[in-house]
């Protein structure tokens, strides 16, 4: 057999090829796909930064709340130091206090233990020192007068016959002062006051003439009426007559520019003289006082007798303020203090053995 007369196969089917127009849907979604990652890839990468920046400023906001925190914690030891230091400084004080306050109920125990006596010696010890600096200090002998009286009282209520050398002092002492004068200090002031203010009423000096003297006999051989004309003529020519004495030198007049500085000057002496009564100065009291008289009598005063009674006055009221003493002698007061000391001395320093003898005699 041939292979001519073999059944024939048939061919075998052709192949398909895809079409190209159904393949760019596949590609436009790959690359959509792709464009979708990259962009989901970005914003993952952008997260992923943000993140980062938060983590870091936290990171920031953490130290520097870490500091605050270390600062306060600083401030805190500080203020326990000072609080530390406060407490010891008030415990310090507490205990001072208490110390005090033990010494001070010892010294009221002791002083409670005195005797009324010592209470009144103590007393009259006071009494006499006021006393001396009352006279020394502001040299008042009234005011001194009476503090030794009180202080004599005191003395009397103790009945102590051992207090009789001071009392007797005392009593001396107190006569002394009595026989003080008494000053009127306000009198006196209030008449420097008043010669102050009169100082606008003087009248300034003017040398008047002196007219000769006549006498007044007449004729005794005229007739009554010839007497009488010849009288009338003889006045006439006694107003025409002056007479100027040249025996002294004439003291020129003040213009009235400087007699307005004179009485001001004047015033000024008169309130030193005030100032000086005041602090019982007697030279300064004296010599301002001398100052004024002698002005007013240089400038103020006439020579005749009946002129310008008011600078007459003035210098009157000056000579009697001039006698007065602003600063007398006074006495000494001391002594009936220093023999008061010296009892009392005494008296603690025997007390104070006796407790002594009395511990000597038990241990024995």
């Amino acid at each position: 057999m041939t292979t001519e007369n073999l059944p024939q196969l048939p061919p075998p089917p052709a192949q398909v090829r895809p079409s190209k127009s159904r393949l760019w849907p596949l590609w436009l979604l790959s690359l959509a796909l792709i464009l979708a990652l990259a962009v989901l890839a970005w914003l993952g990468w952008q997260q992923l930064q943000l993140r980062d920046s938060q983590l870091t400023g936290l990171q920031t906001m953490v130290q520097q709340q870490q500091r605050q925190l270390e600062q306060l914690d600083e401030r805190h030891q500080e203020r326990l130091g000072r609080l530390d230091g406060f407490q010891d400084q008030v415990r310090e004080q507490v205990q001072r206090l208490d110390r005090q306050l033990i010494t001070t109920s010892q010294q009221l125990l002791n002083m409670g233990a005195k005797s009324r006596t010592d209470w009144l010696l103590a007393e009259a010890e006071y009494l006499l020192r006021l006393a001396n600096q009352r006279l020394l200090m502001e040299r008042d002998p009234a005011g001194a007068l009476a503090i030794l009286q009180a202080a004599d009282g005191v003395l009397a209520e103790t009945d102590e016959v051992a207090l009789y050398p001071v009392r007797r002092q005392i009593a001396q002492e107190v006569v002394a002062l009595e026989s003080v004068a008494e000053l009127d200090r306000t009198g006196v002031f209030l008449k420097l006051e008043a010669l102050s203010q009169a100082v606008d009423q003087l009248q300034q000096r003017h040398d008047e003439p002196v007219k000769a003297p006549v006498s007044d006999a007449t004729p005794v051989d005229l007739t009554d009426s010839v007497g009488e004309v010849a009288s009338s003529l003889w006045d006439e020519l006694k107003q025409l007559i002056v007479v100027r004495r040249l025996d002294q030198p004439a003291e020129p007049l003040l213009p009235p520019e400087n007699e307005f500085f004179l009485r001001q000057n004047l015033r000024l002496m008169l309130e030193q003289a005030e100032l000086a009564l005041l602090d019982k100065n007697q030279a300064v009291y004296e010599a301002s006082l001398a100052k004024a008289a002698q002005w007013v009598e240089r400038y103020f005063t006439s020579p005749s007798q009946g002129a310008n009674r008011a600078a007459r006055a003035f210098m009157a009221n000056l000579d009697s303020l001039r006698q007065v003493q602003v600063d007398p002698a006074l006495p000494d007061i001391s002594e009936s203090l220093r023999i008061l000391k010296s009892l009392v001395a005494s008296i603690y320093e025997s007390q104070q053995r006796s407790p002594q003898a009395g511990e000597n005699g038990n241990a024995s």
